[in-house]
């Protein structure tokens, strides 16, 4: 009767080794805030003054946990993480708007997010897309961190500020404005 307890007590270790994590709720996360920086040809910068085309903005995505799953004795034993991760809300739209007037189309306080496109710091290799697209790309899993430029020059040279809005789907707005900058 032993042997056959201890051959039931291997094989359950066994199968929950090879199982993988269980925990019954996935690991919750919230997103919490945005930062911007200004870019100066990809790198941060302190420049009062740059060339518009060498212009651009670095948006980090910051994420906070709010619930974990609680591992088995087996995944807490061998220190193994759970991978189940889910968002509390999901990102629904990215949008940047001008402070101040950028052209004639585009008066202070106007949505510029159709000249903006976005390049993931992690591969700046990478084709560039619309930010209008980027909400889909941001996980809690990769580095959150996207390079953001202008397809158009504003009307005039000047001082810009931009705001960047990330809406999410339970109607949080998270916001940022970027520090003035003269553009040139």
């Amino acid at each position: 009767m032993l042997k056959k307890t201890a051959i039931v007590v291997v094989i359950f270790i066994l199968v929950k080794l090879v199982d993988g994590c269980r925990c019954p709720e996935p690991d919750i996360f919230r997103w919490n805030s945005i930062s911007t920086q200004t870019l100066q040809n990809n790198v941060v910068t302190s420049a009062d003054s740059i060339l518009f085309s060498d212009y651009g903005i670095g948006m980090t995505v910051e994420s906070q946990q709010i619930a974990m799953c609680q591992p088995g004795f087996i995944d807490a034993a061998f220190a193994r993480k759970c991978a189940s991760h889910e968002m509390e809300s999901n990102i629904k739209q990215v949008d940047i708007q001008t402070v101040s007037s950028f052209d004639s189309s585009h008066a202070a306080g106007s949505d510029i997010t159709s000249y903006c496109k976005t390049l993931r710091v992690i591969n700046l290799s990478a084709p560039s897309i619309p930010v209008s697209e980027l909400g889909d790309l941001i996980s809690i899993q990769d580095l959150n961190e996207f390079n953001i430029f202008f397809t158009q020059n504003p009307s005039s040279s000047g001082y810009y500020q931009f705001v960047v809005n990330i809406r999410l789907e339970n109607g949080t707005v998270l916001t940022n404005t970027t520090r003035s900058v003269k553009l040139y």
